[in-house]
């Protein structure tokens, strides 16, 4: 059961839902987005989301945004101007000194290249490293790219949204609004721009090309409705620099982003002998959880192959009085020959979004870490699995994932393999 959030975090009063669903599909065909918001009894939402001033109306055209002059066709149109910041960056120095260098990338979502994600650190002095992680689709409802996102540290609280602005001169600006929940620490974020718990702040990133590998950035924070710099006394003339440090496997458009043969990993023995084990009907018992709002006497989980035999899609559904209901999860697991990991992707109703690496332990328990996007309750979670199979008996146990990084108990269920004729 999701816990609706309002726009400041808090539990009870919902300012606004917002329902995000990316439909992705094959280049050549024409993509599909849907985006529903309903707004109810709230508080407003202040800063640049609300103040026409504070935010500058994008630069494109409502019709799409602008294109390169040689666009790339393994690129969606809506994200060929975002294309060239694919990759790893590195900012070249703190503006405090002593503490770590932050660092941000850019990767695509999906083969279709139709949504990227975006990842970063930002060091600040008391030791910590906030790792923020967003999503960012384009909206054609507002014209204009969106982005939500959760600070993984923060154990899901700390949350943030926003839109990005593409400027005429080529250089992409993002609005972002950071989230902090009342009992959560204002630590995640820079020194002089924090701000009292339970409250809102808004920030303003842009990012100007300087070369191929190289951007030029500036920060600013909004203080009584101006956007200010929070470090003028260091922040270099120009803006900060930053420099490329990755682009594996993700920017076909130059040489110089394609992955190298020493790049490119396998996918190892263990990994096709998991698929193996998994592939089937799987049933578990739900009589250890079932109530009257979970009304379920138990799950299956199919496991089919991916074209060839290269990974794996599944299916989630439960048994209710002998009767299948609708599909709850839709499943993808696939090695990542960039990243040199097992990845799972899941899809929930209502645009819920989890993803994560899966590795094998010695002993042969598969353990994984996903990150969780409910759009409609603006919140994001990490959930731990540990799964073990046993002949025809699969073991799965789930975690809550605390700030601290400690793993709770959720729930446990034996699978049972259902043979088919034959078998």
């Amino acid at each position: 059961m999701l816990q609706m959030l309002s726009t400041r975090g808090r539990p009870g009063r919902v300012a606004s839902i917002r329902f995000l669903i990316v439909v992705s599909l094959a280049v050549g065909t024409t993509p599909s987005f849907t985006m529903h918001a309903a707004t109810h009894a709230g508080p407003a939402h202040p800063g640049p989301a609300s103040s026409a001033s504070a935010r500058p109306a994008p630069a494109h055209p409502a019709s799409a945004p602008p294109a390169s002059a040689t666009p790339d066709p393994s690129v969606h149109p809506a994200f060929e101007p975002l294309a060239w910041l694919v990759g790893e960056w590195q900012a070249e120095f703190h503006p405090r000194e002593g503490l770590a260098a932050p660092t941000m990338a850019f990767a695509w979502g999906d083969d279709n290249r139709s949504f990227l994600r975006m990842t970063g650190t930002t060091p600040t002095p008391d030791g910590l490293r906030p790792e923020y992680e967003s999503m960012v689709v384009w909206d054609p409802t507002q014209s204009k790219h969106v982005f939500l996102g959760v600070y993984r540290n923060s154990g899901g609280r700390v949350t943030e949204d926003g839109e990005i602005e593409l400027l005429p001169d080529g250089a992409v600006r993002l609005h972002m609004n950071v989230h902090y929940p009342e009992g959560s620490t204002a630590a995640f974020s820079d020194g002089r721009a924090a701000g009292p718990e339970g409250h809102t702040l808004h920030f303003r990133r842009t990012l100007h090309r300087a070369g191929p590998d190289a951007i030029r950035g500036t920060f600013r924070i909004q203080r009584d409705g101006e956007w200010v710099d929070p470090h003028p006394d260091v922040t270099p003339e120009g803006g900060y620099p930053w420099r490329r440090i990755s682009a594996t496997g993700t920017d076909r458009r130059s040489a110089a982003s394609q992955p190298t043969a020493a790049t490119i990993t396998p996918a190892p023995d263990w990994v096709q002998d998991h698929w193996t084990q998994m592939i089937g009907r799987w049933v578990a018992d739900n009589s250890a959880y079932r109530s009257d709002q979970e009304t379920a006497d138990a799950y299956v989980i199919e496991w089919s192959w991916g074209v060839g035999r290269s990974s794996m899609r599944g299916r989630m559904f439960a048994l209710d009085g002998g009767e299948e209901t609708q599909t709850i999860w839709e499943f993808r697991e696939f090695w990542h020959p960039g990243r040199a990991e097992l990845l799972v992707e899941q899809w929930g109703a209502g645009g819920v979004y989890g993803s994560g690496p899966q590795t094998r332990l010695e002993d042969g328990t598969m353990e994984m870490e996903q990150v969780f996007h409910y759009p409609a309750a603006g919140a994001s979670a990490r959930v731990g699995h540990r799964a073990r199979v046993e002949g025809d008996r699969h073991t799965t146990e789930s975690f809550d994932v605390g700030e601290d990084g400690e793993w709770k108990a959720r729930r446990r269920y034996v699978w049972v393999r259902e043979r088919q004729t034959g078998e």
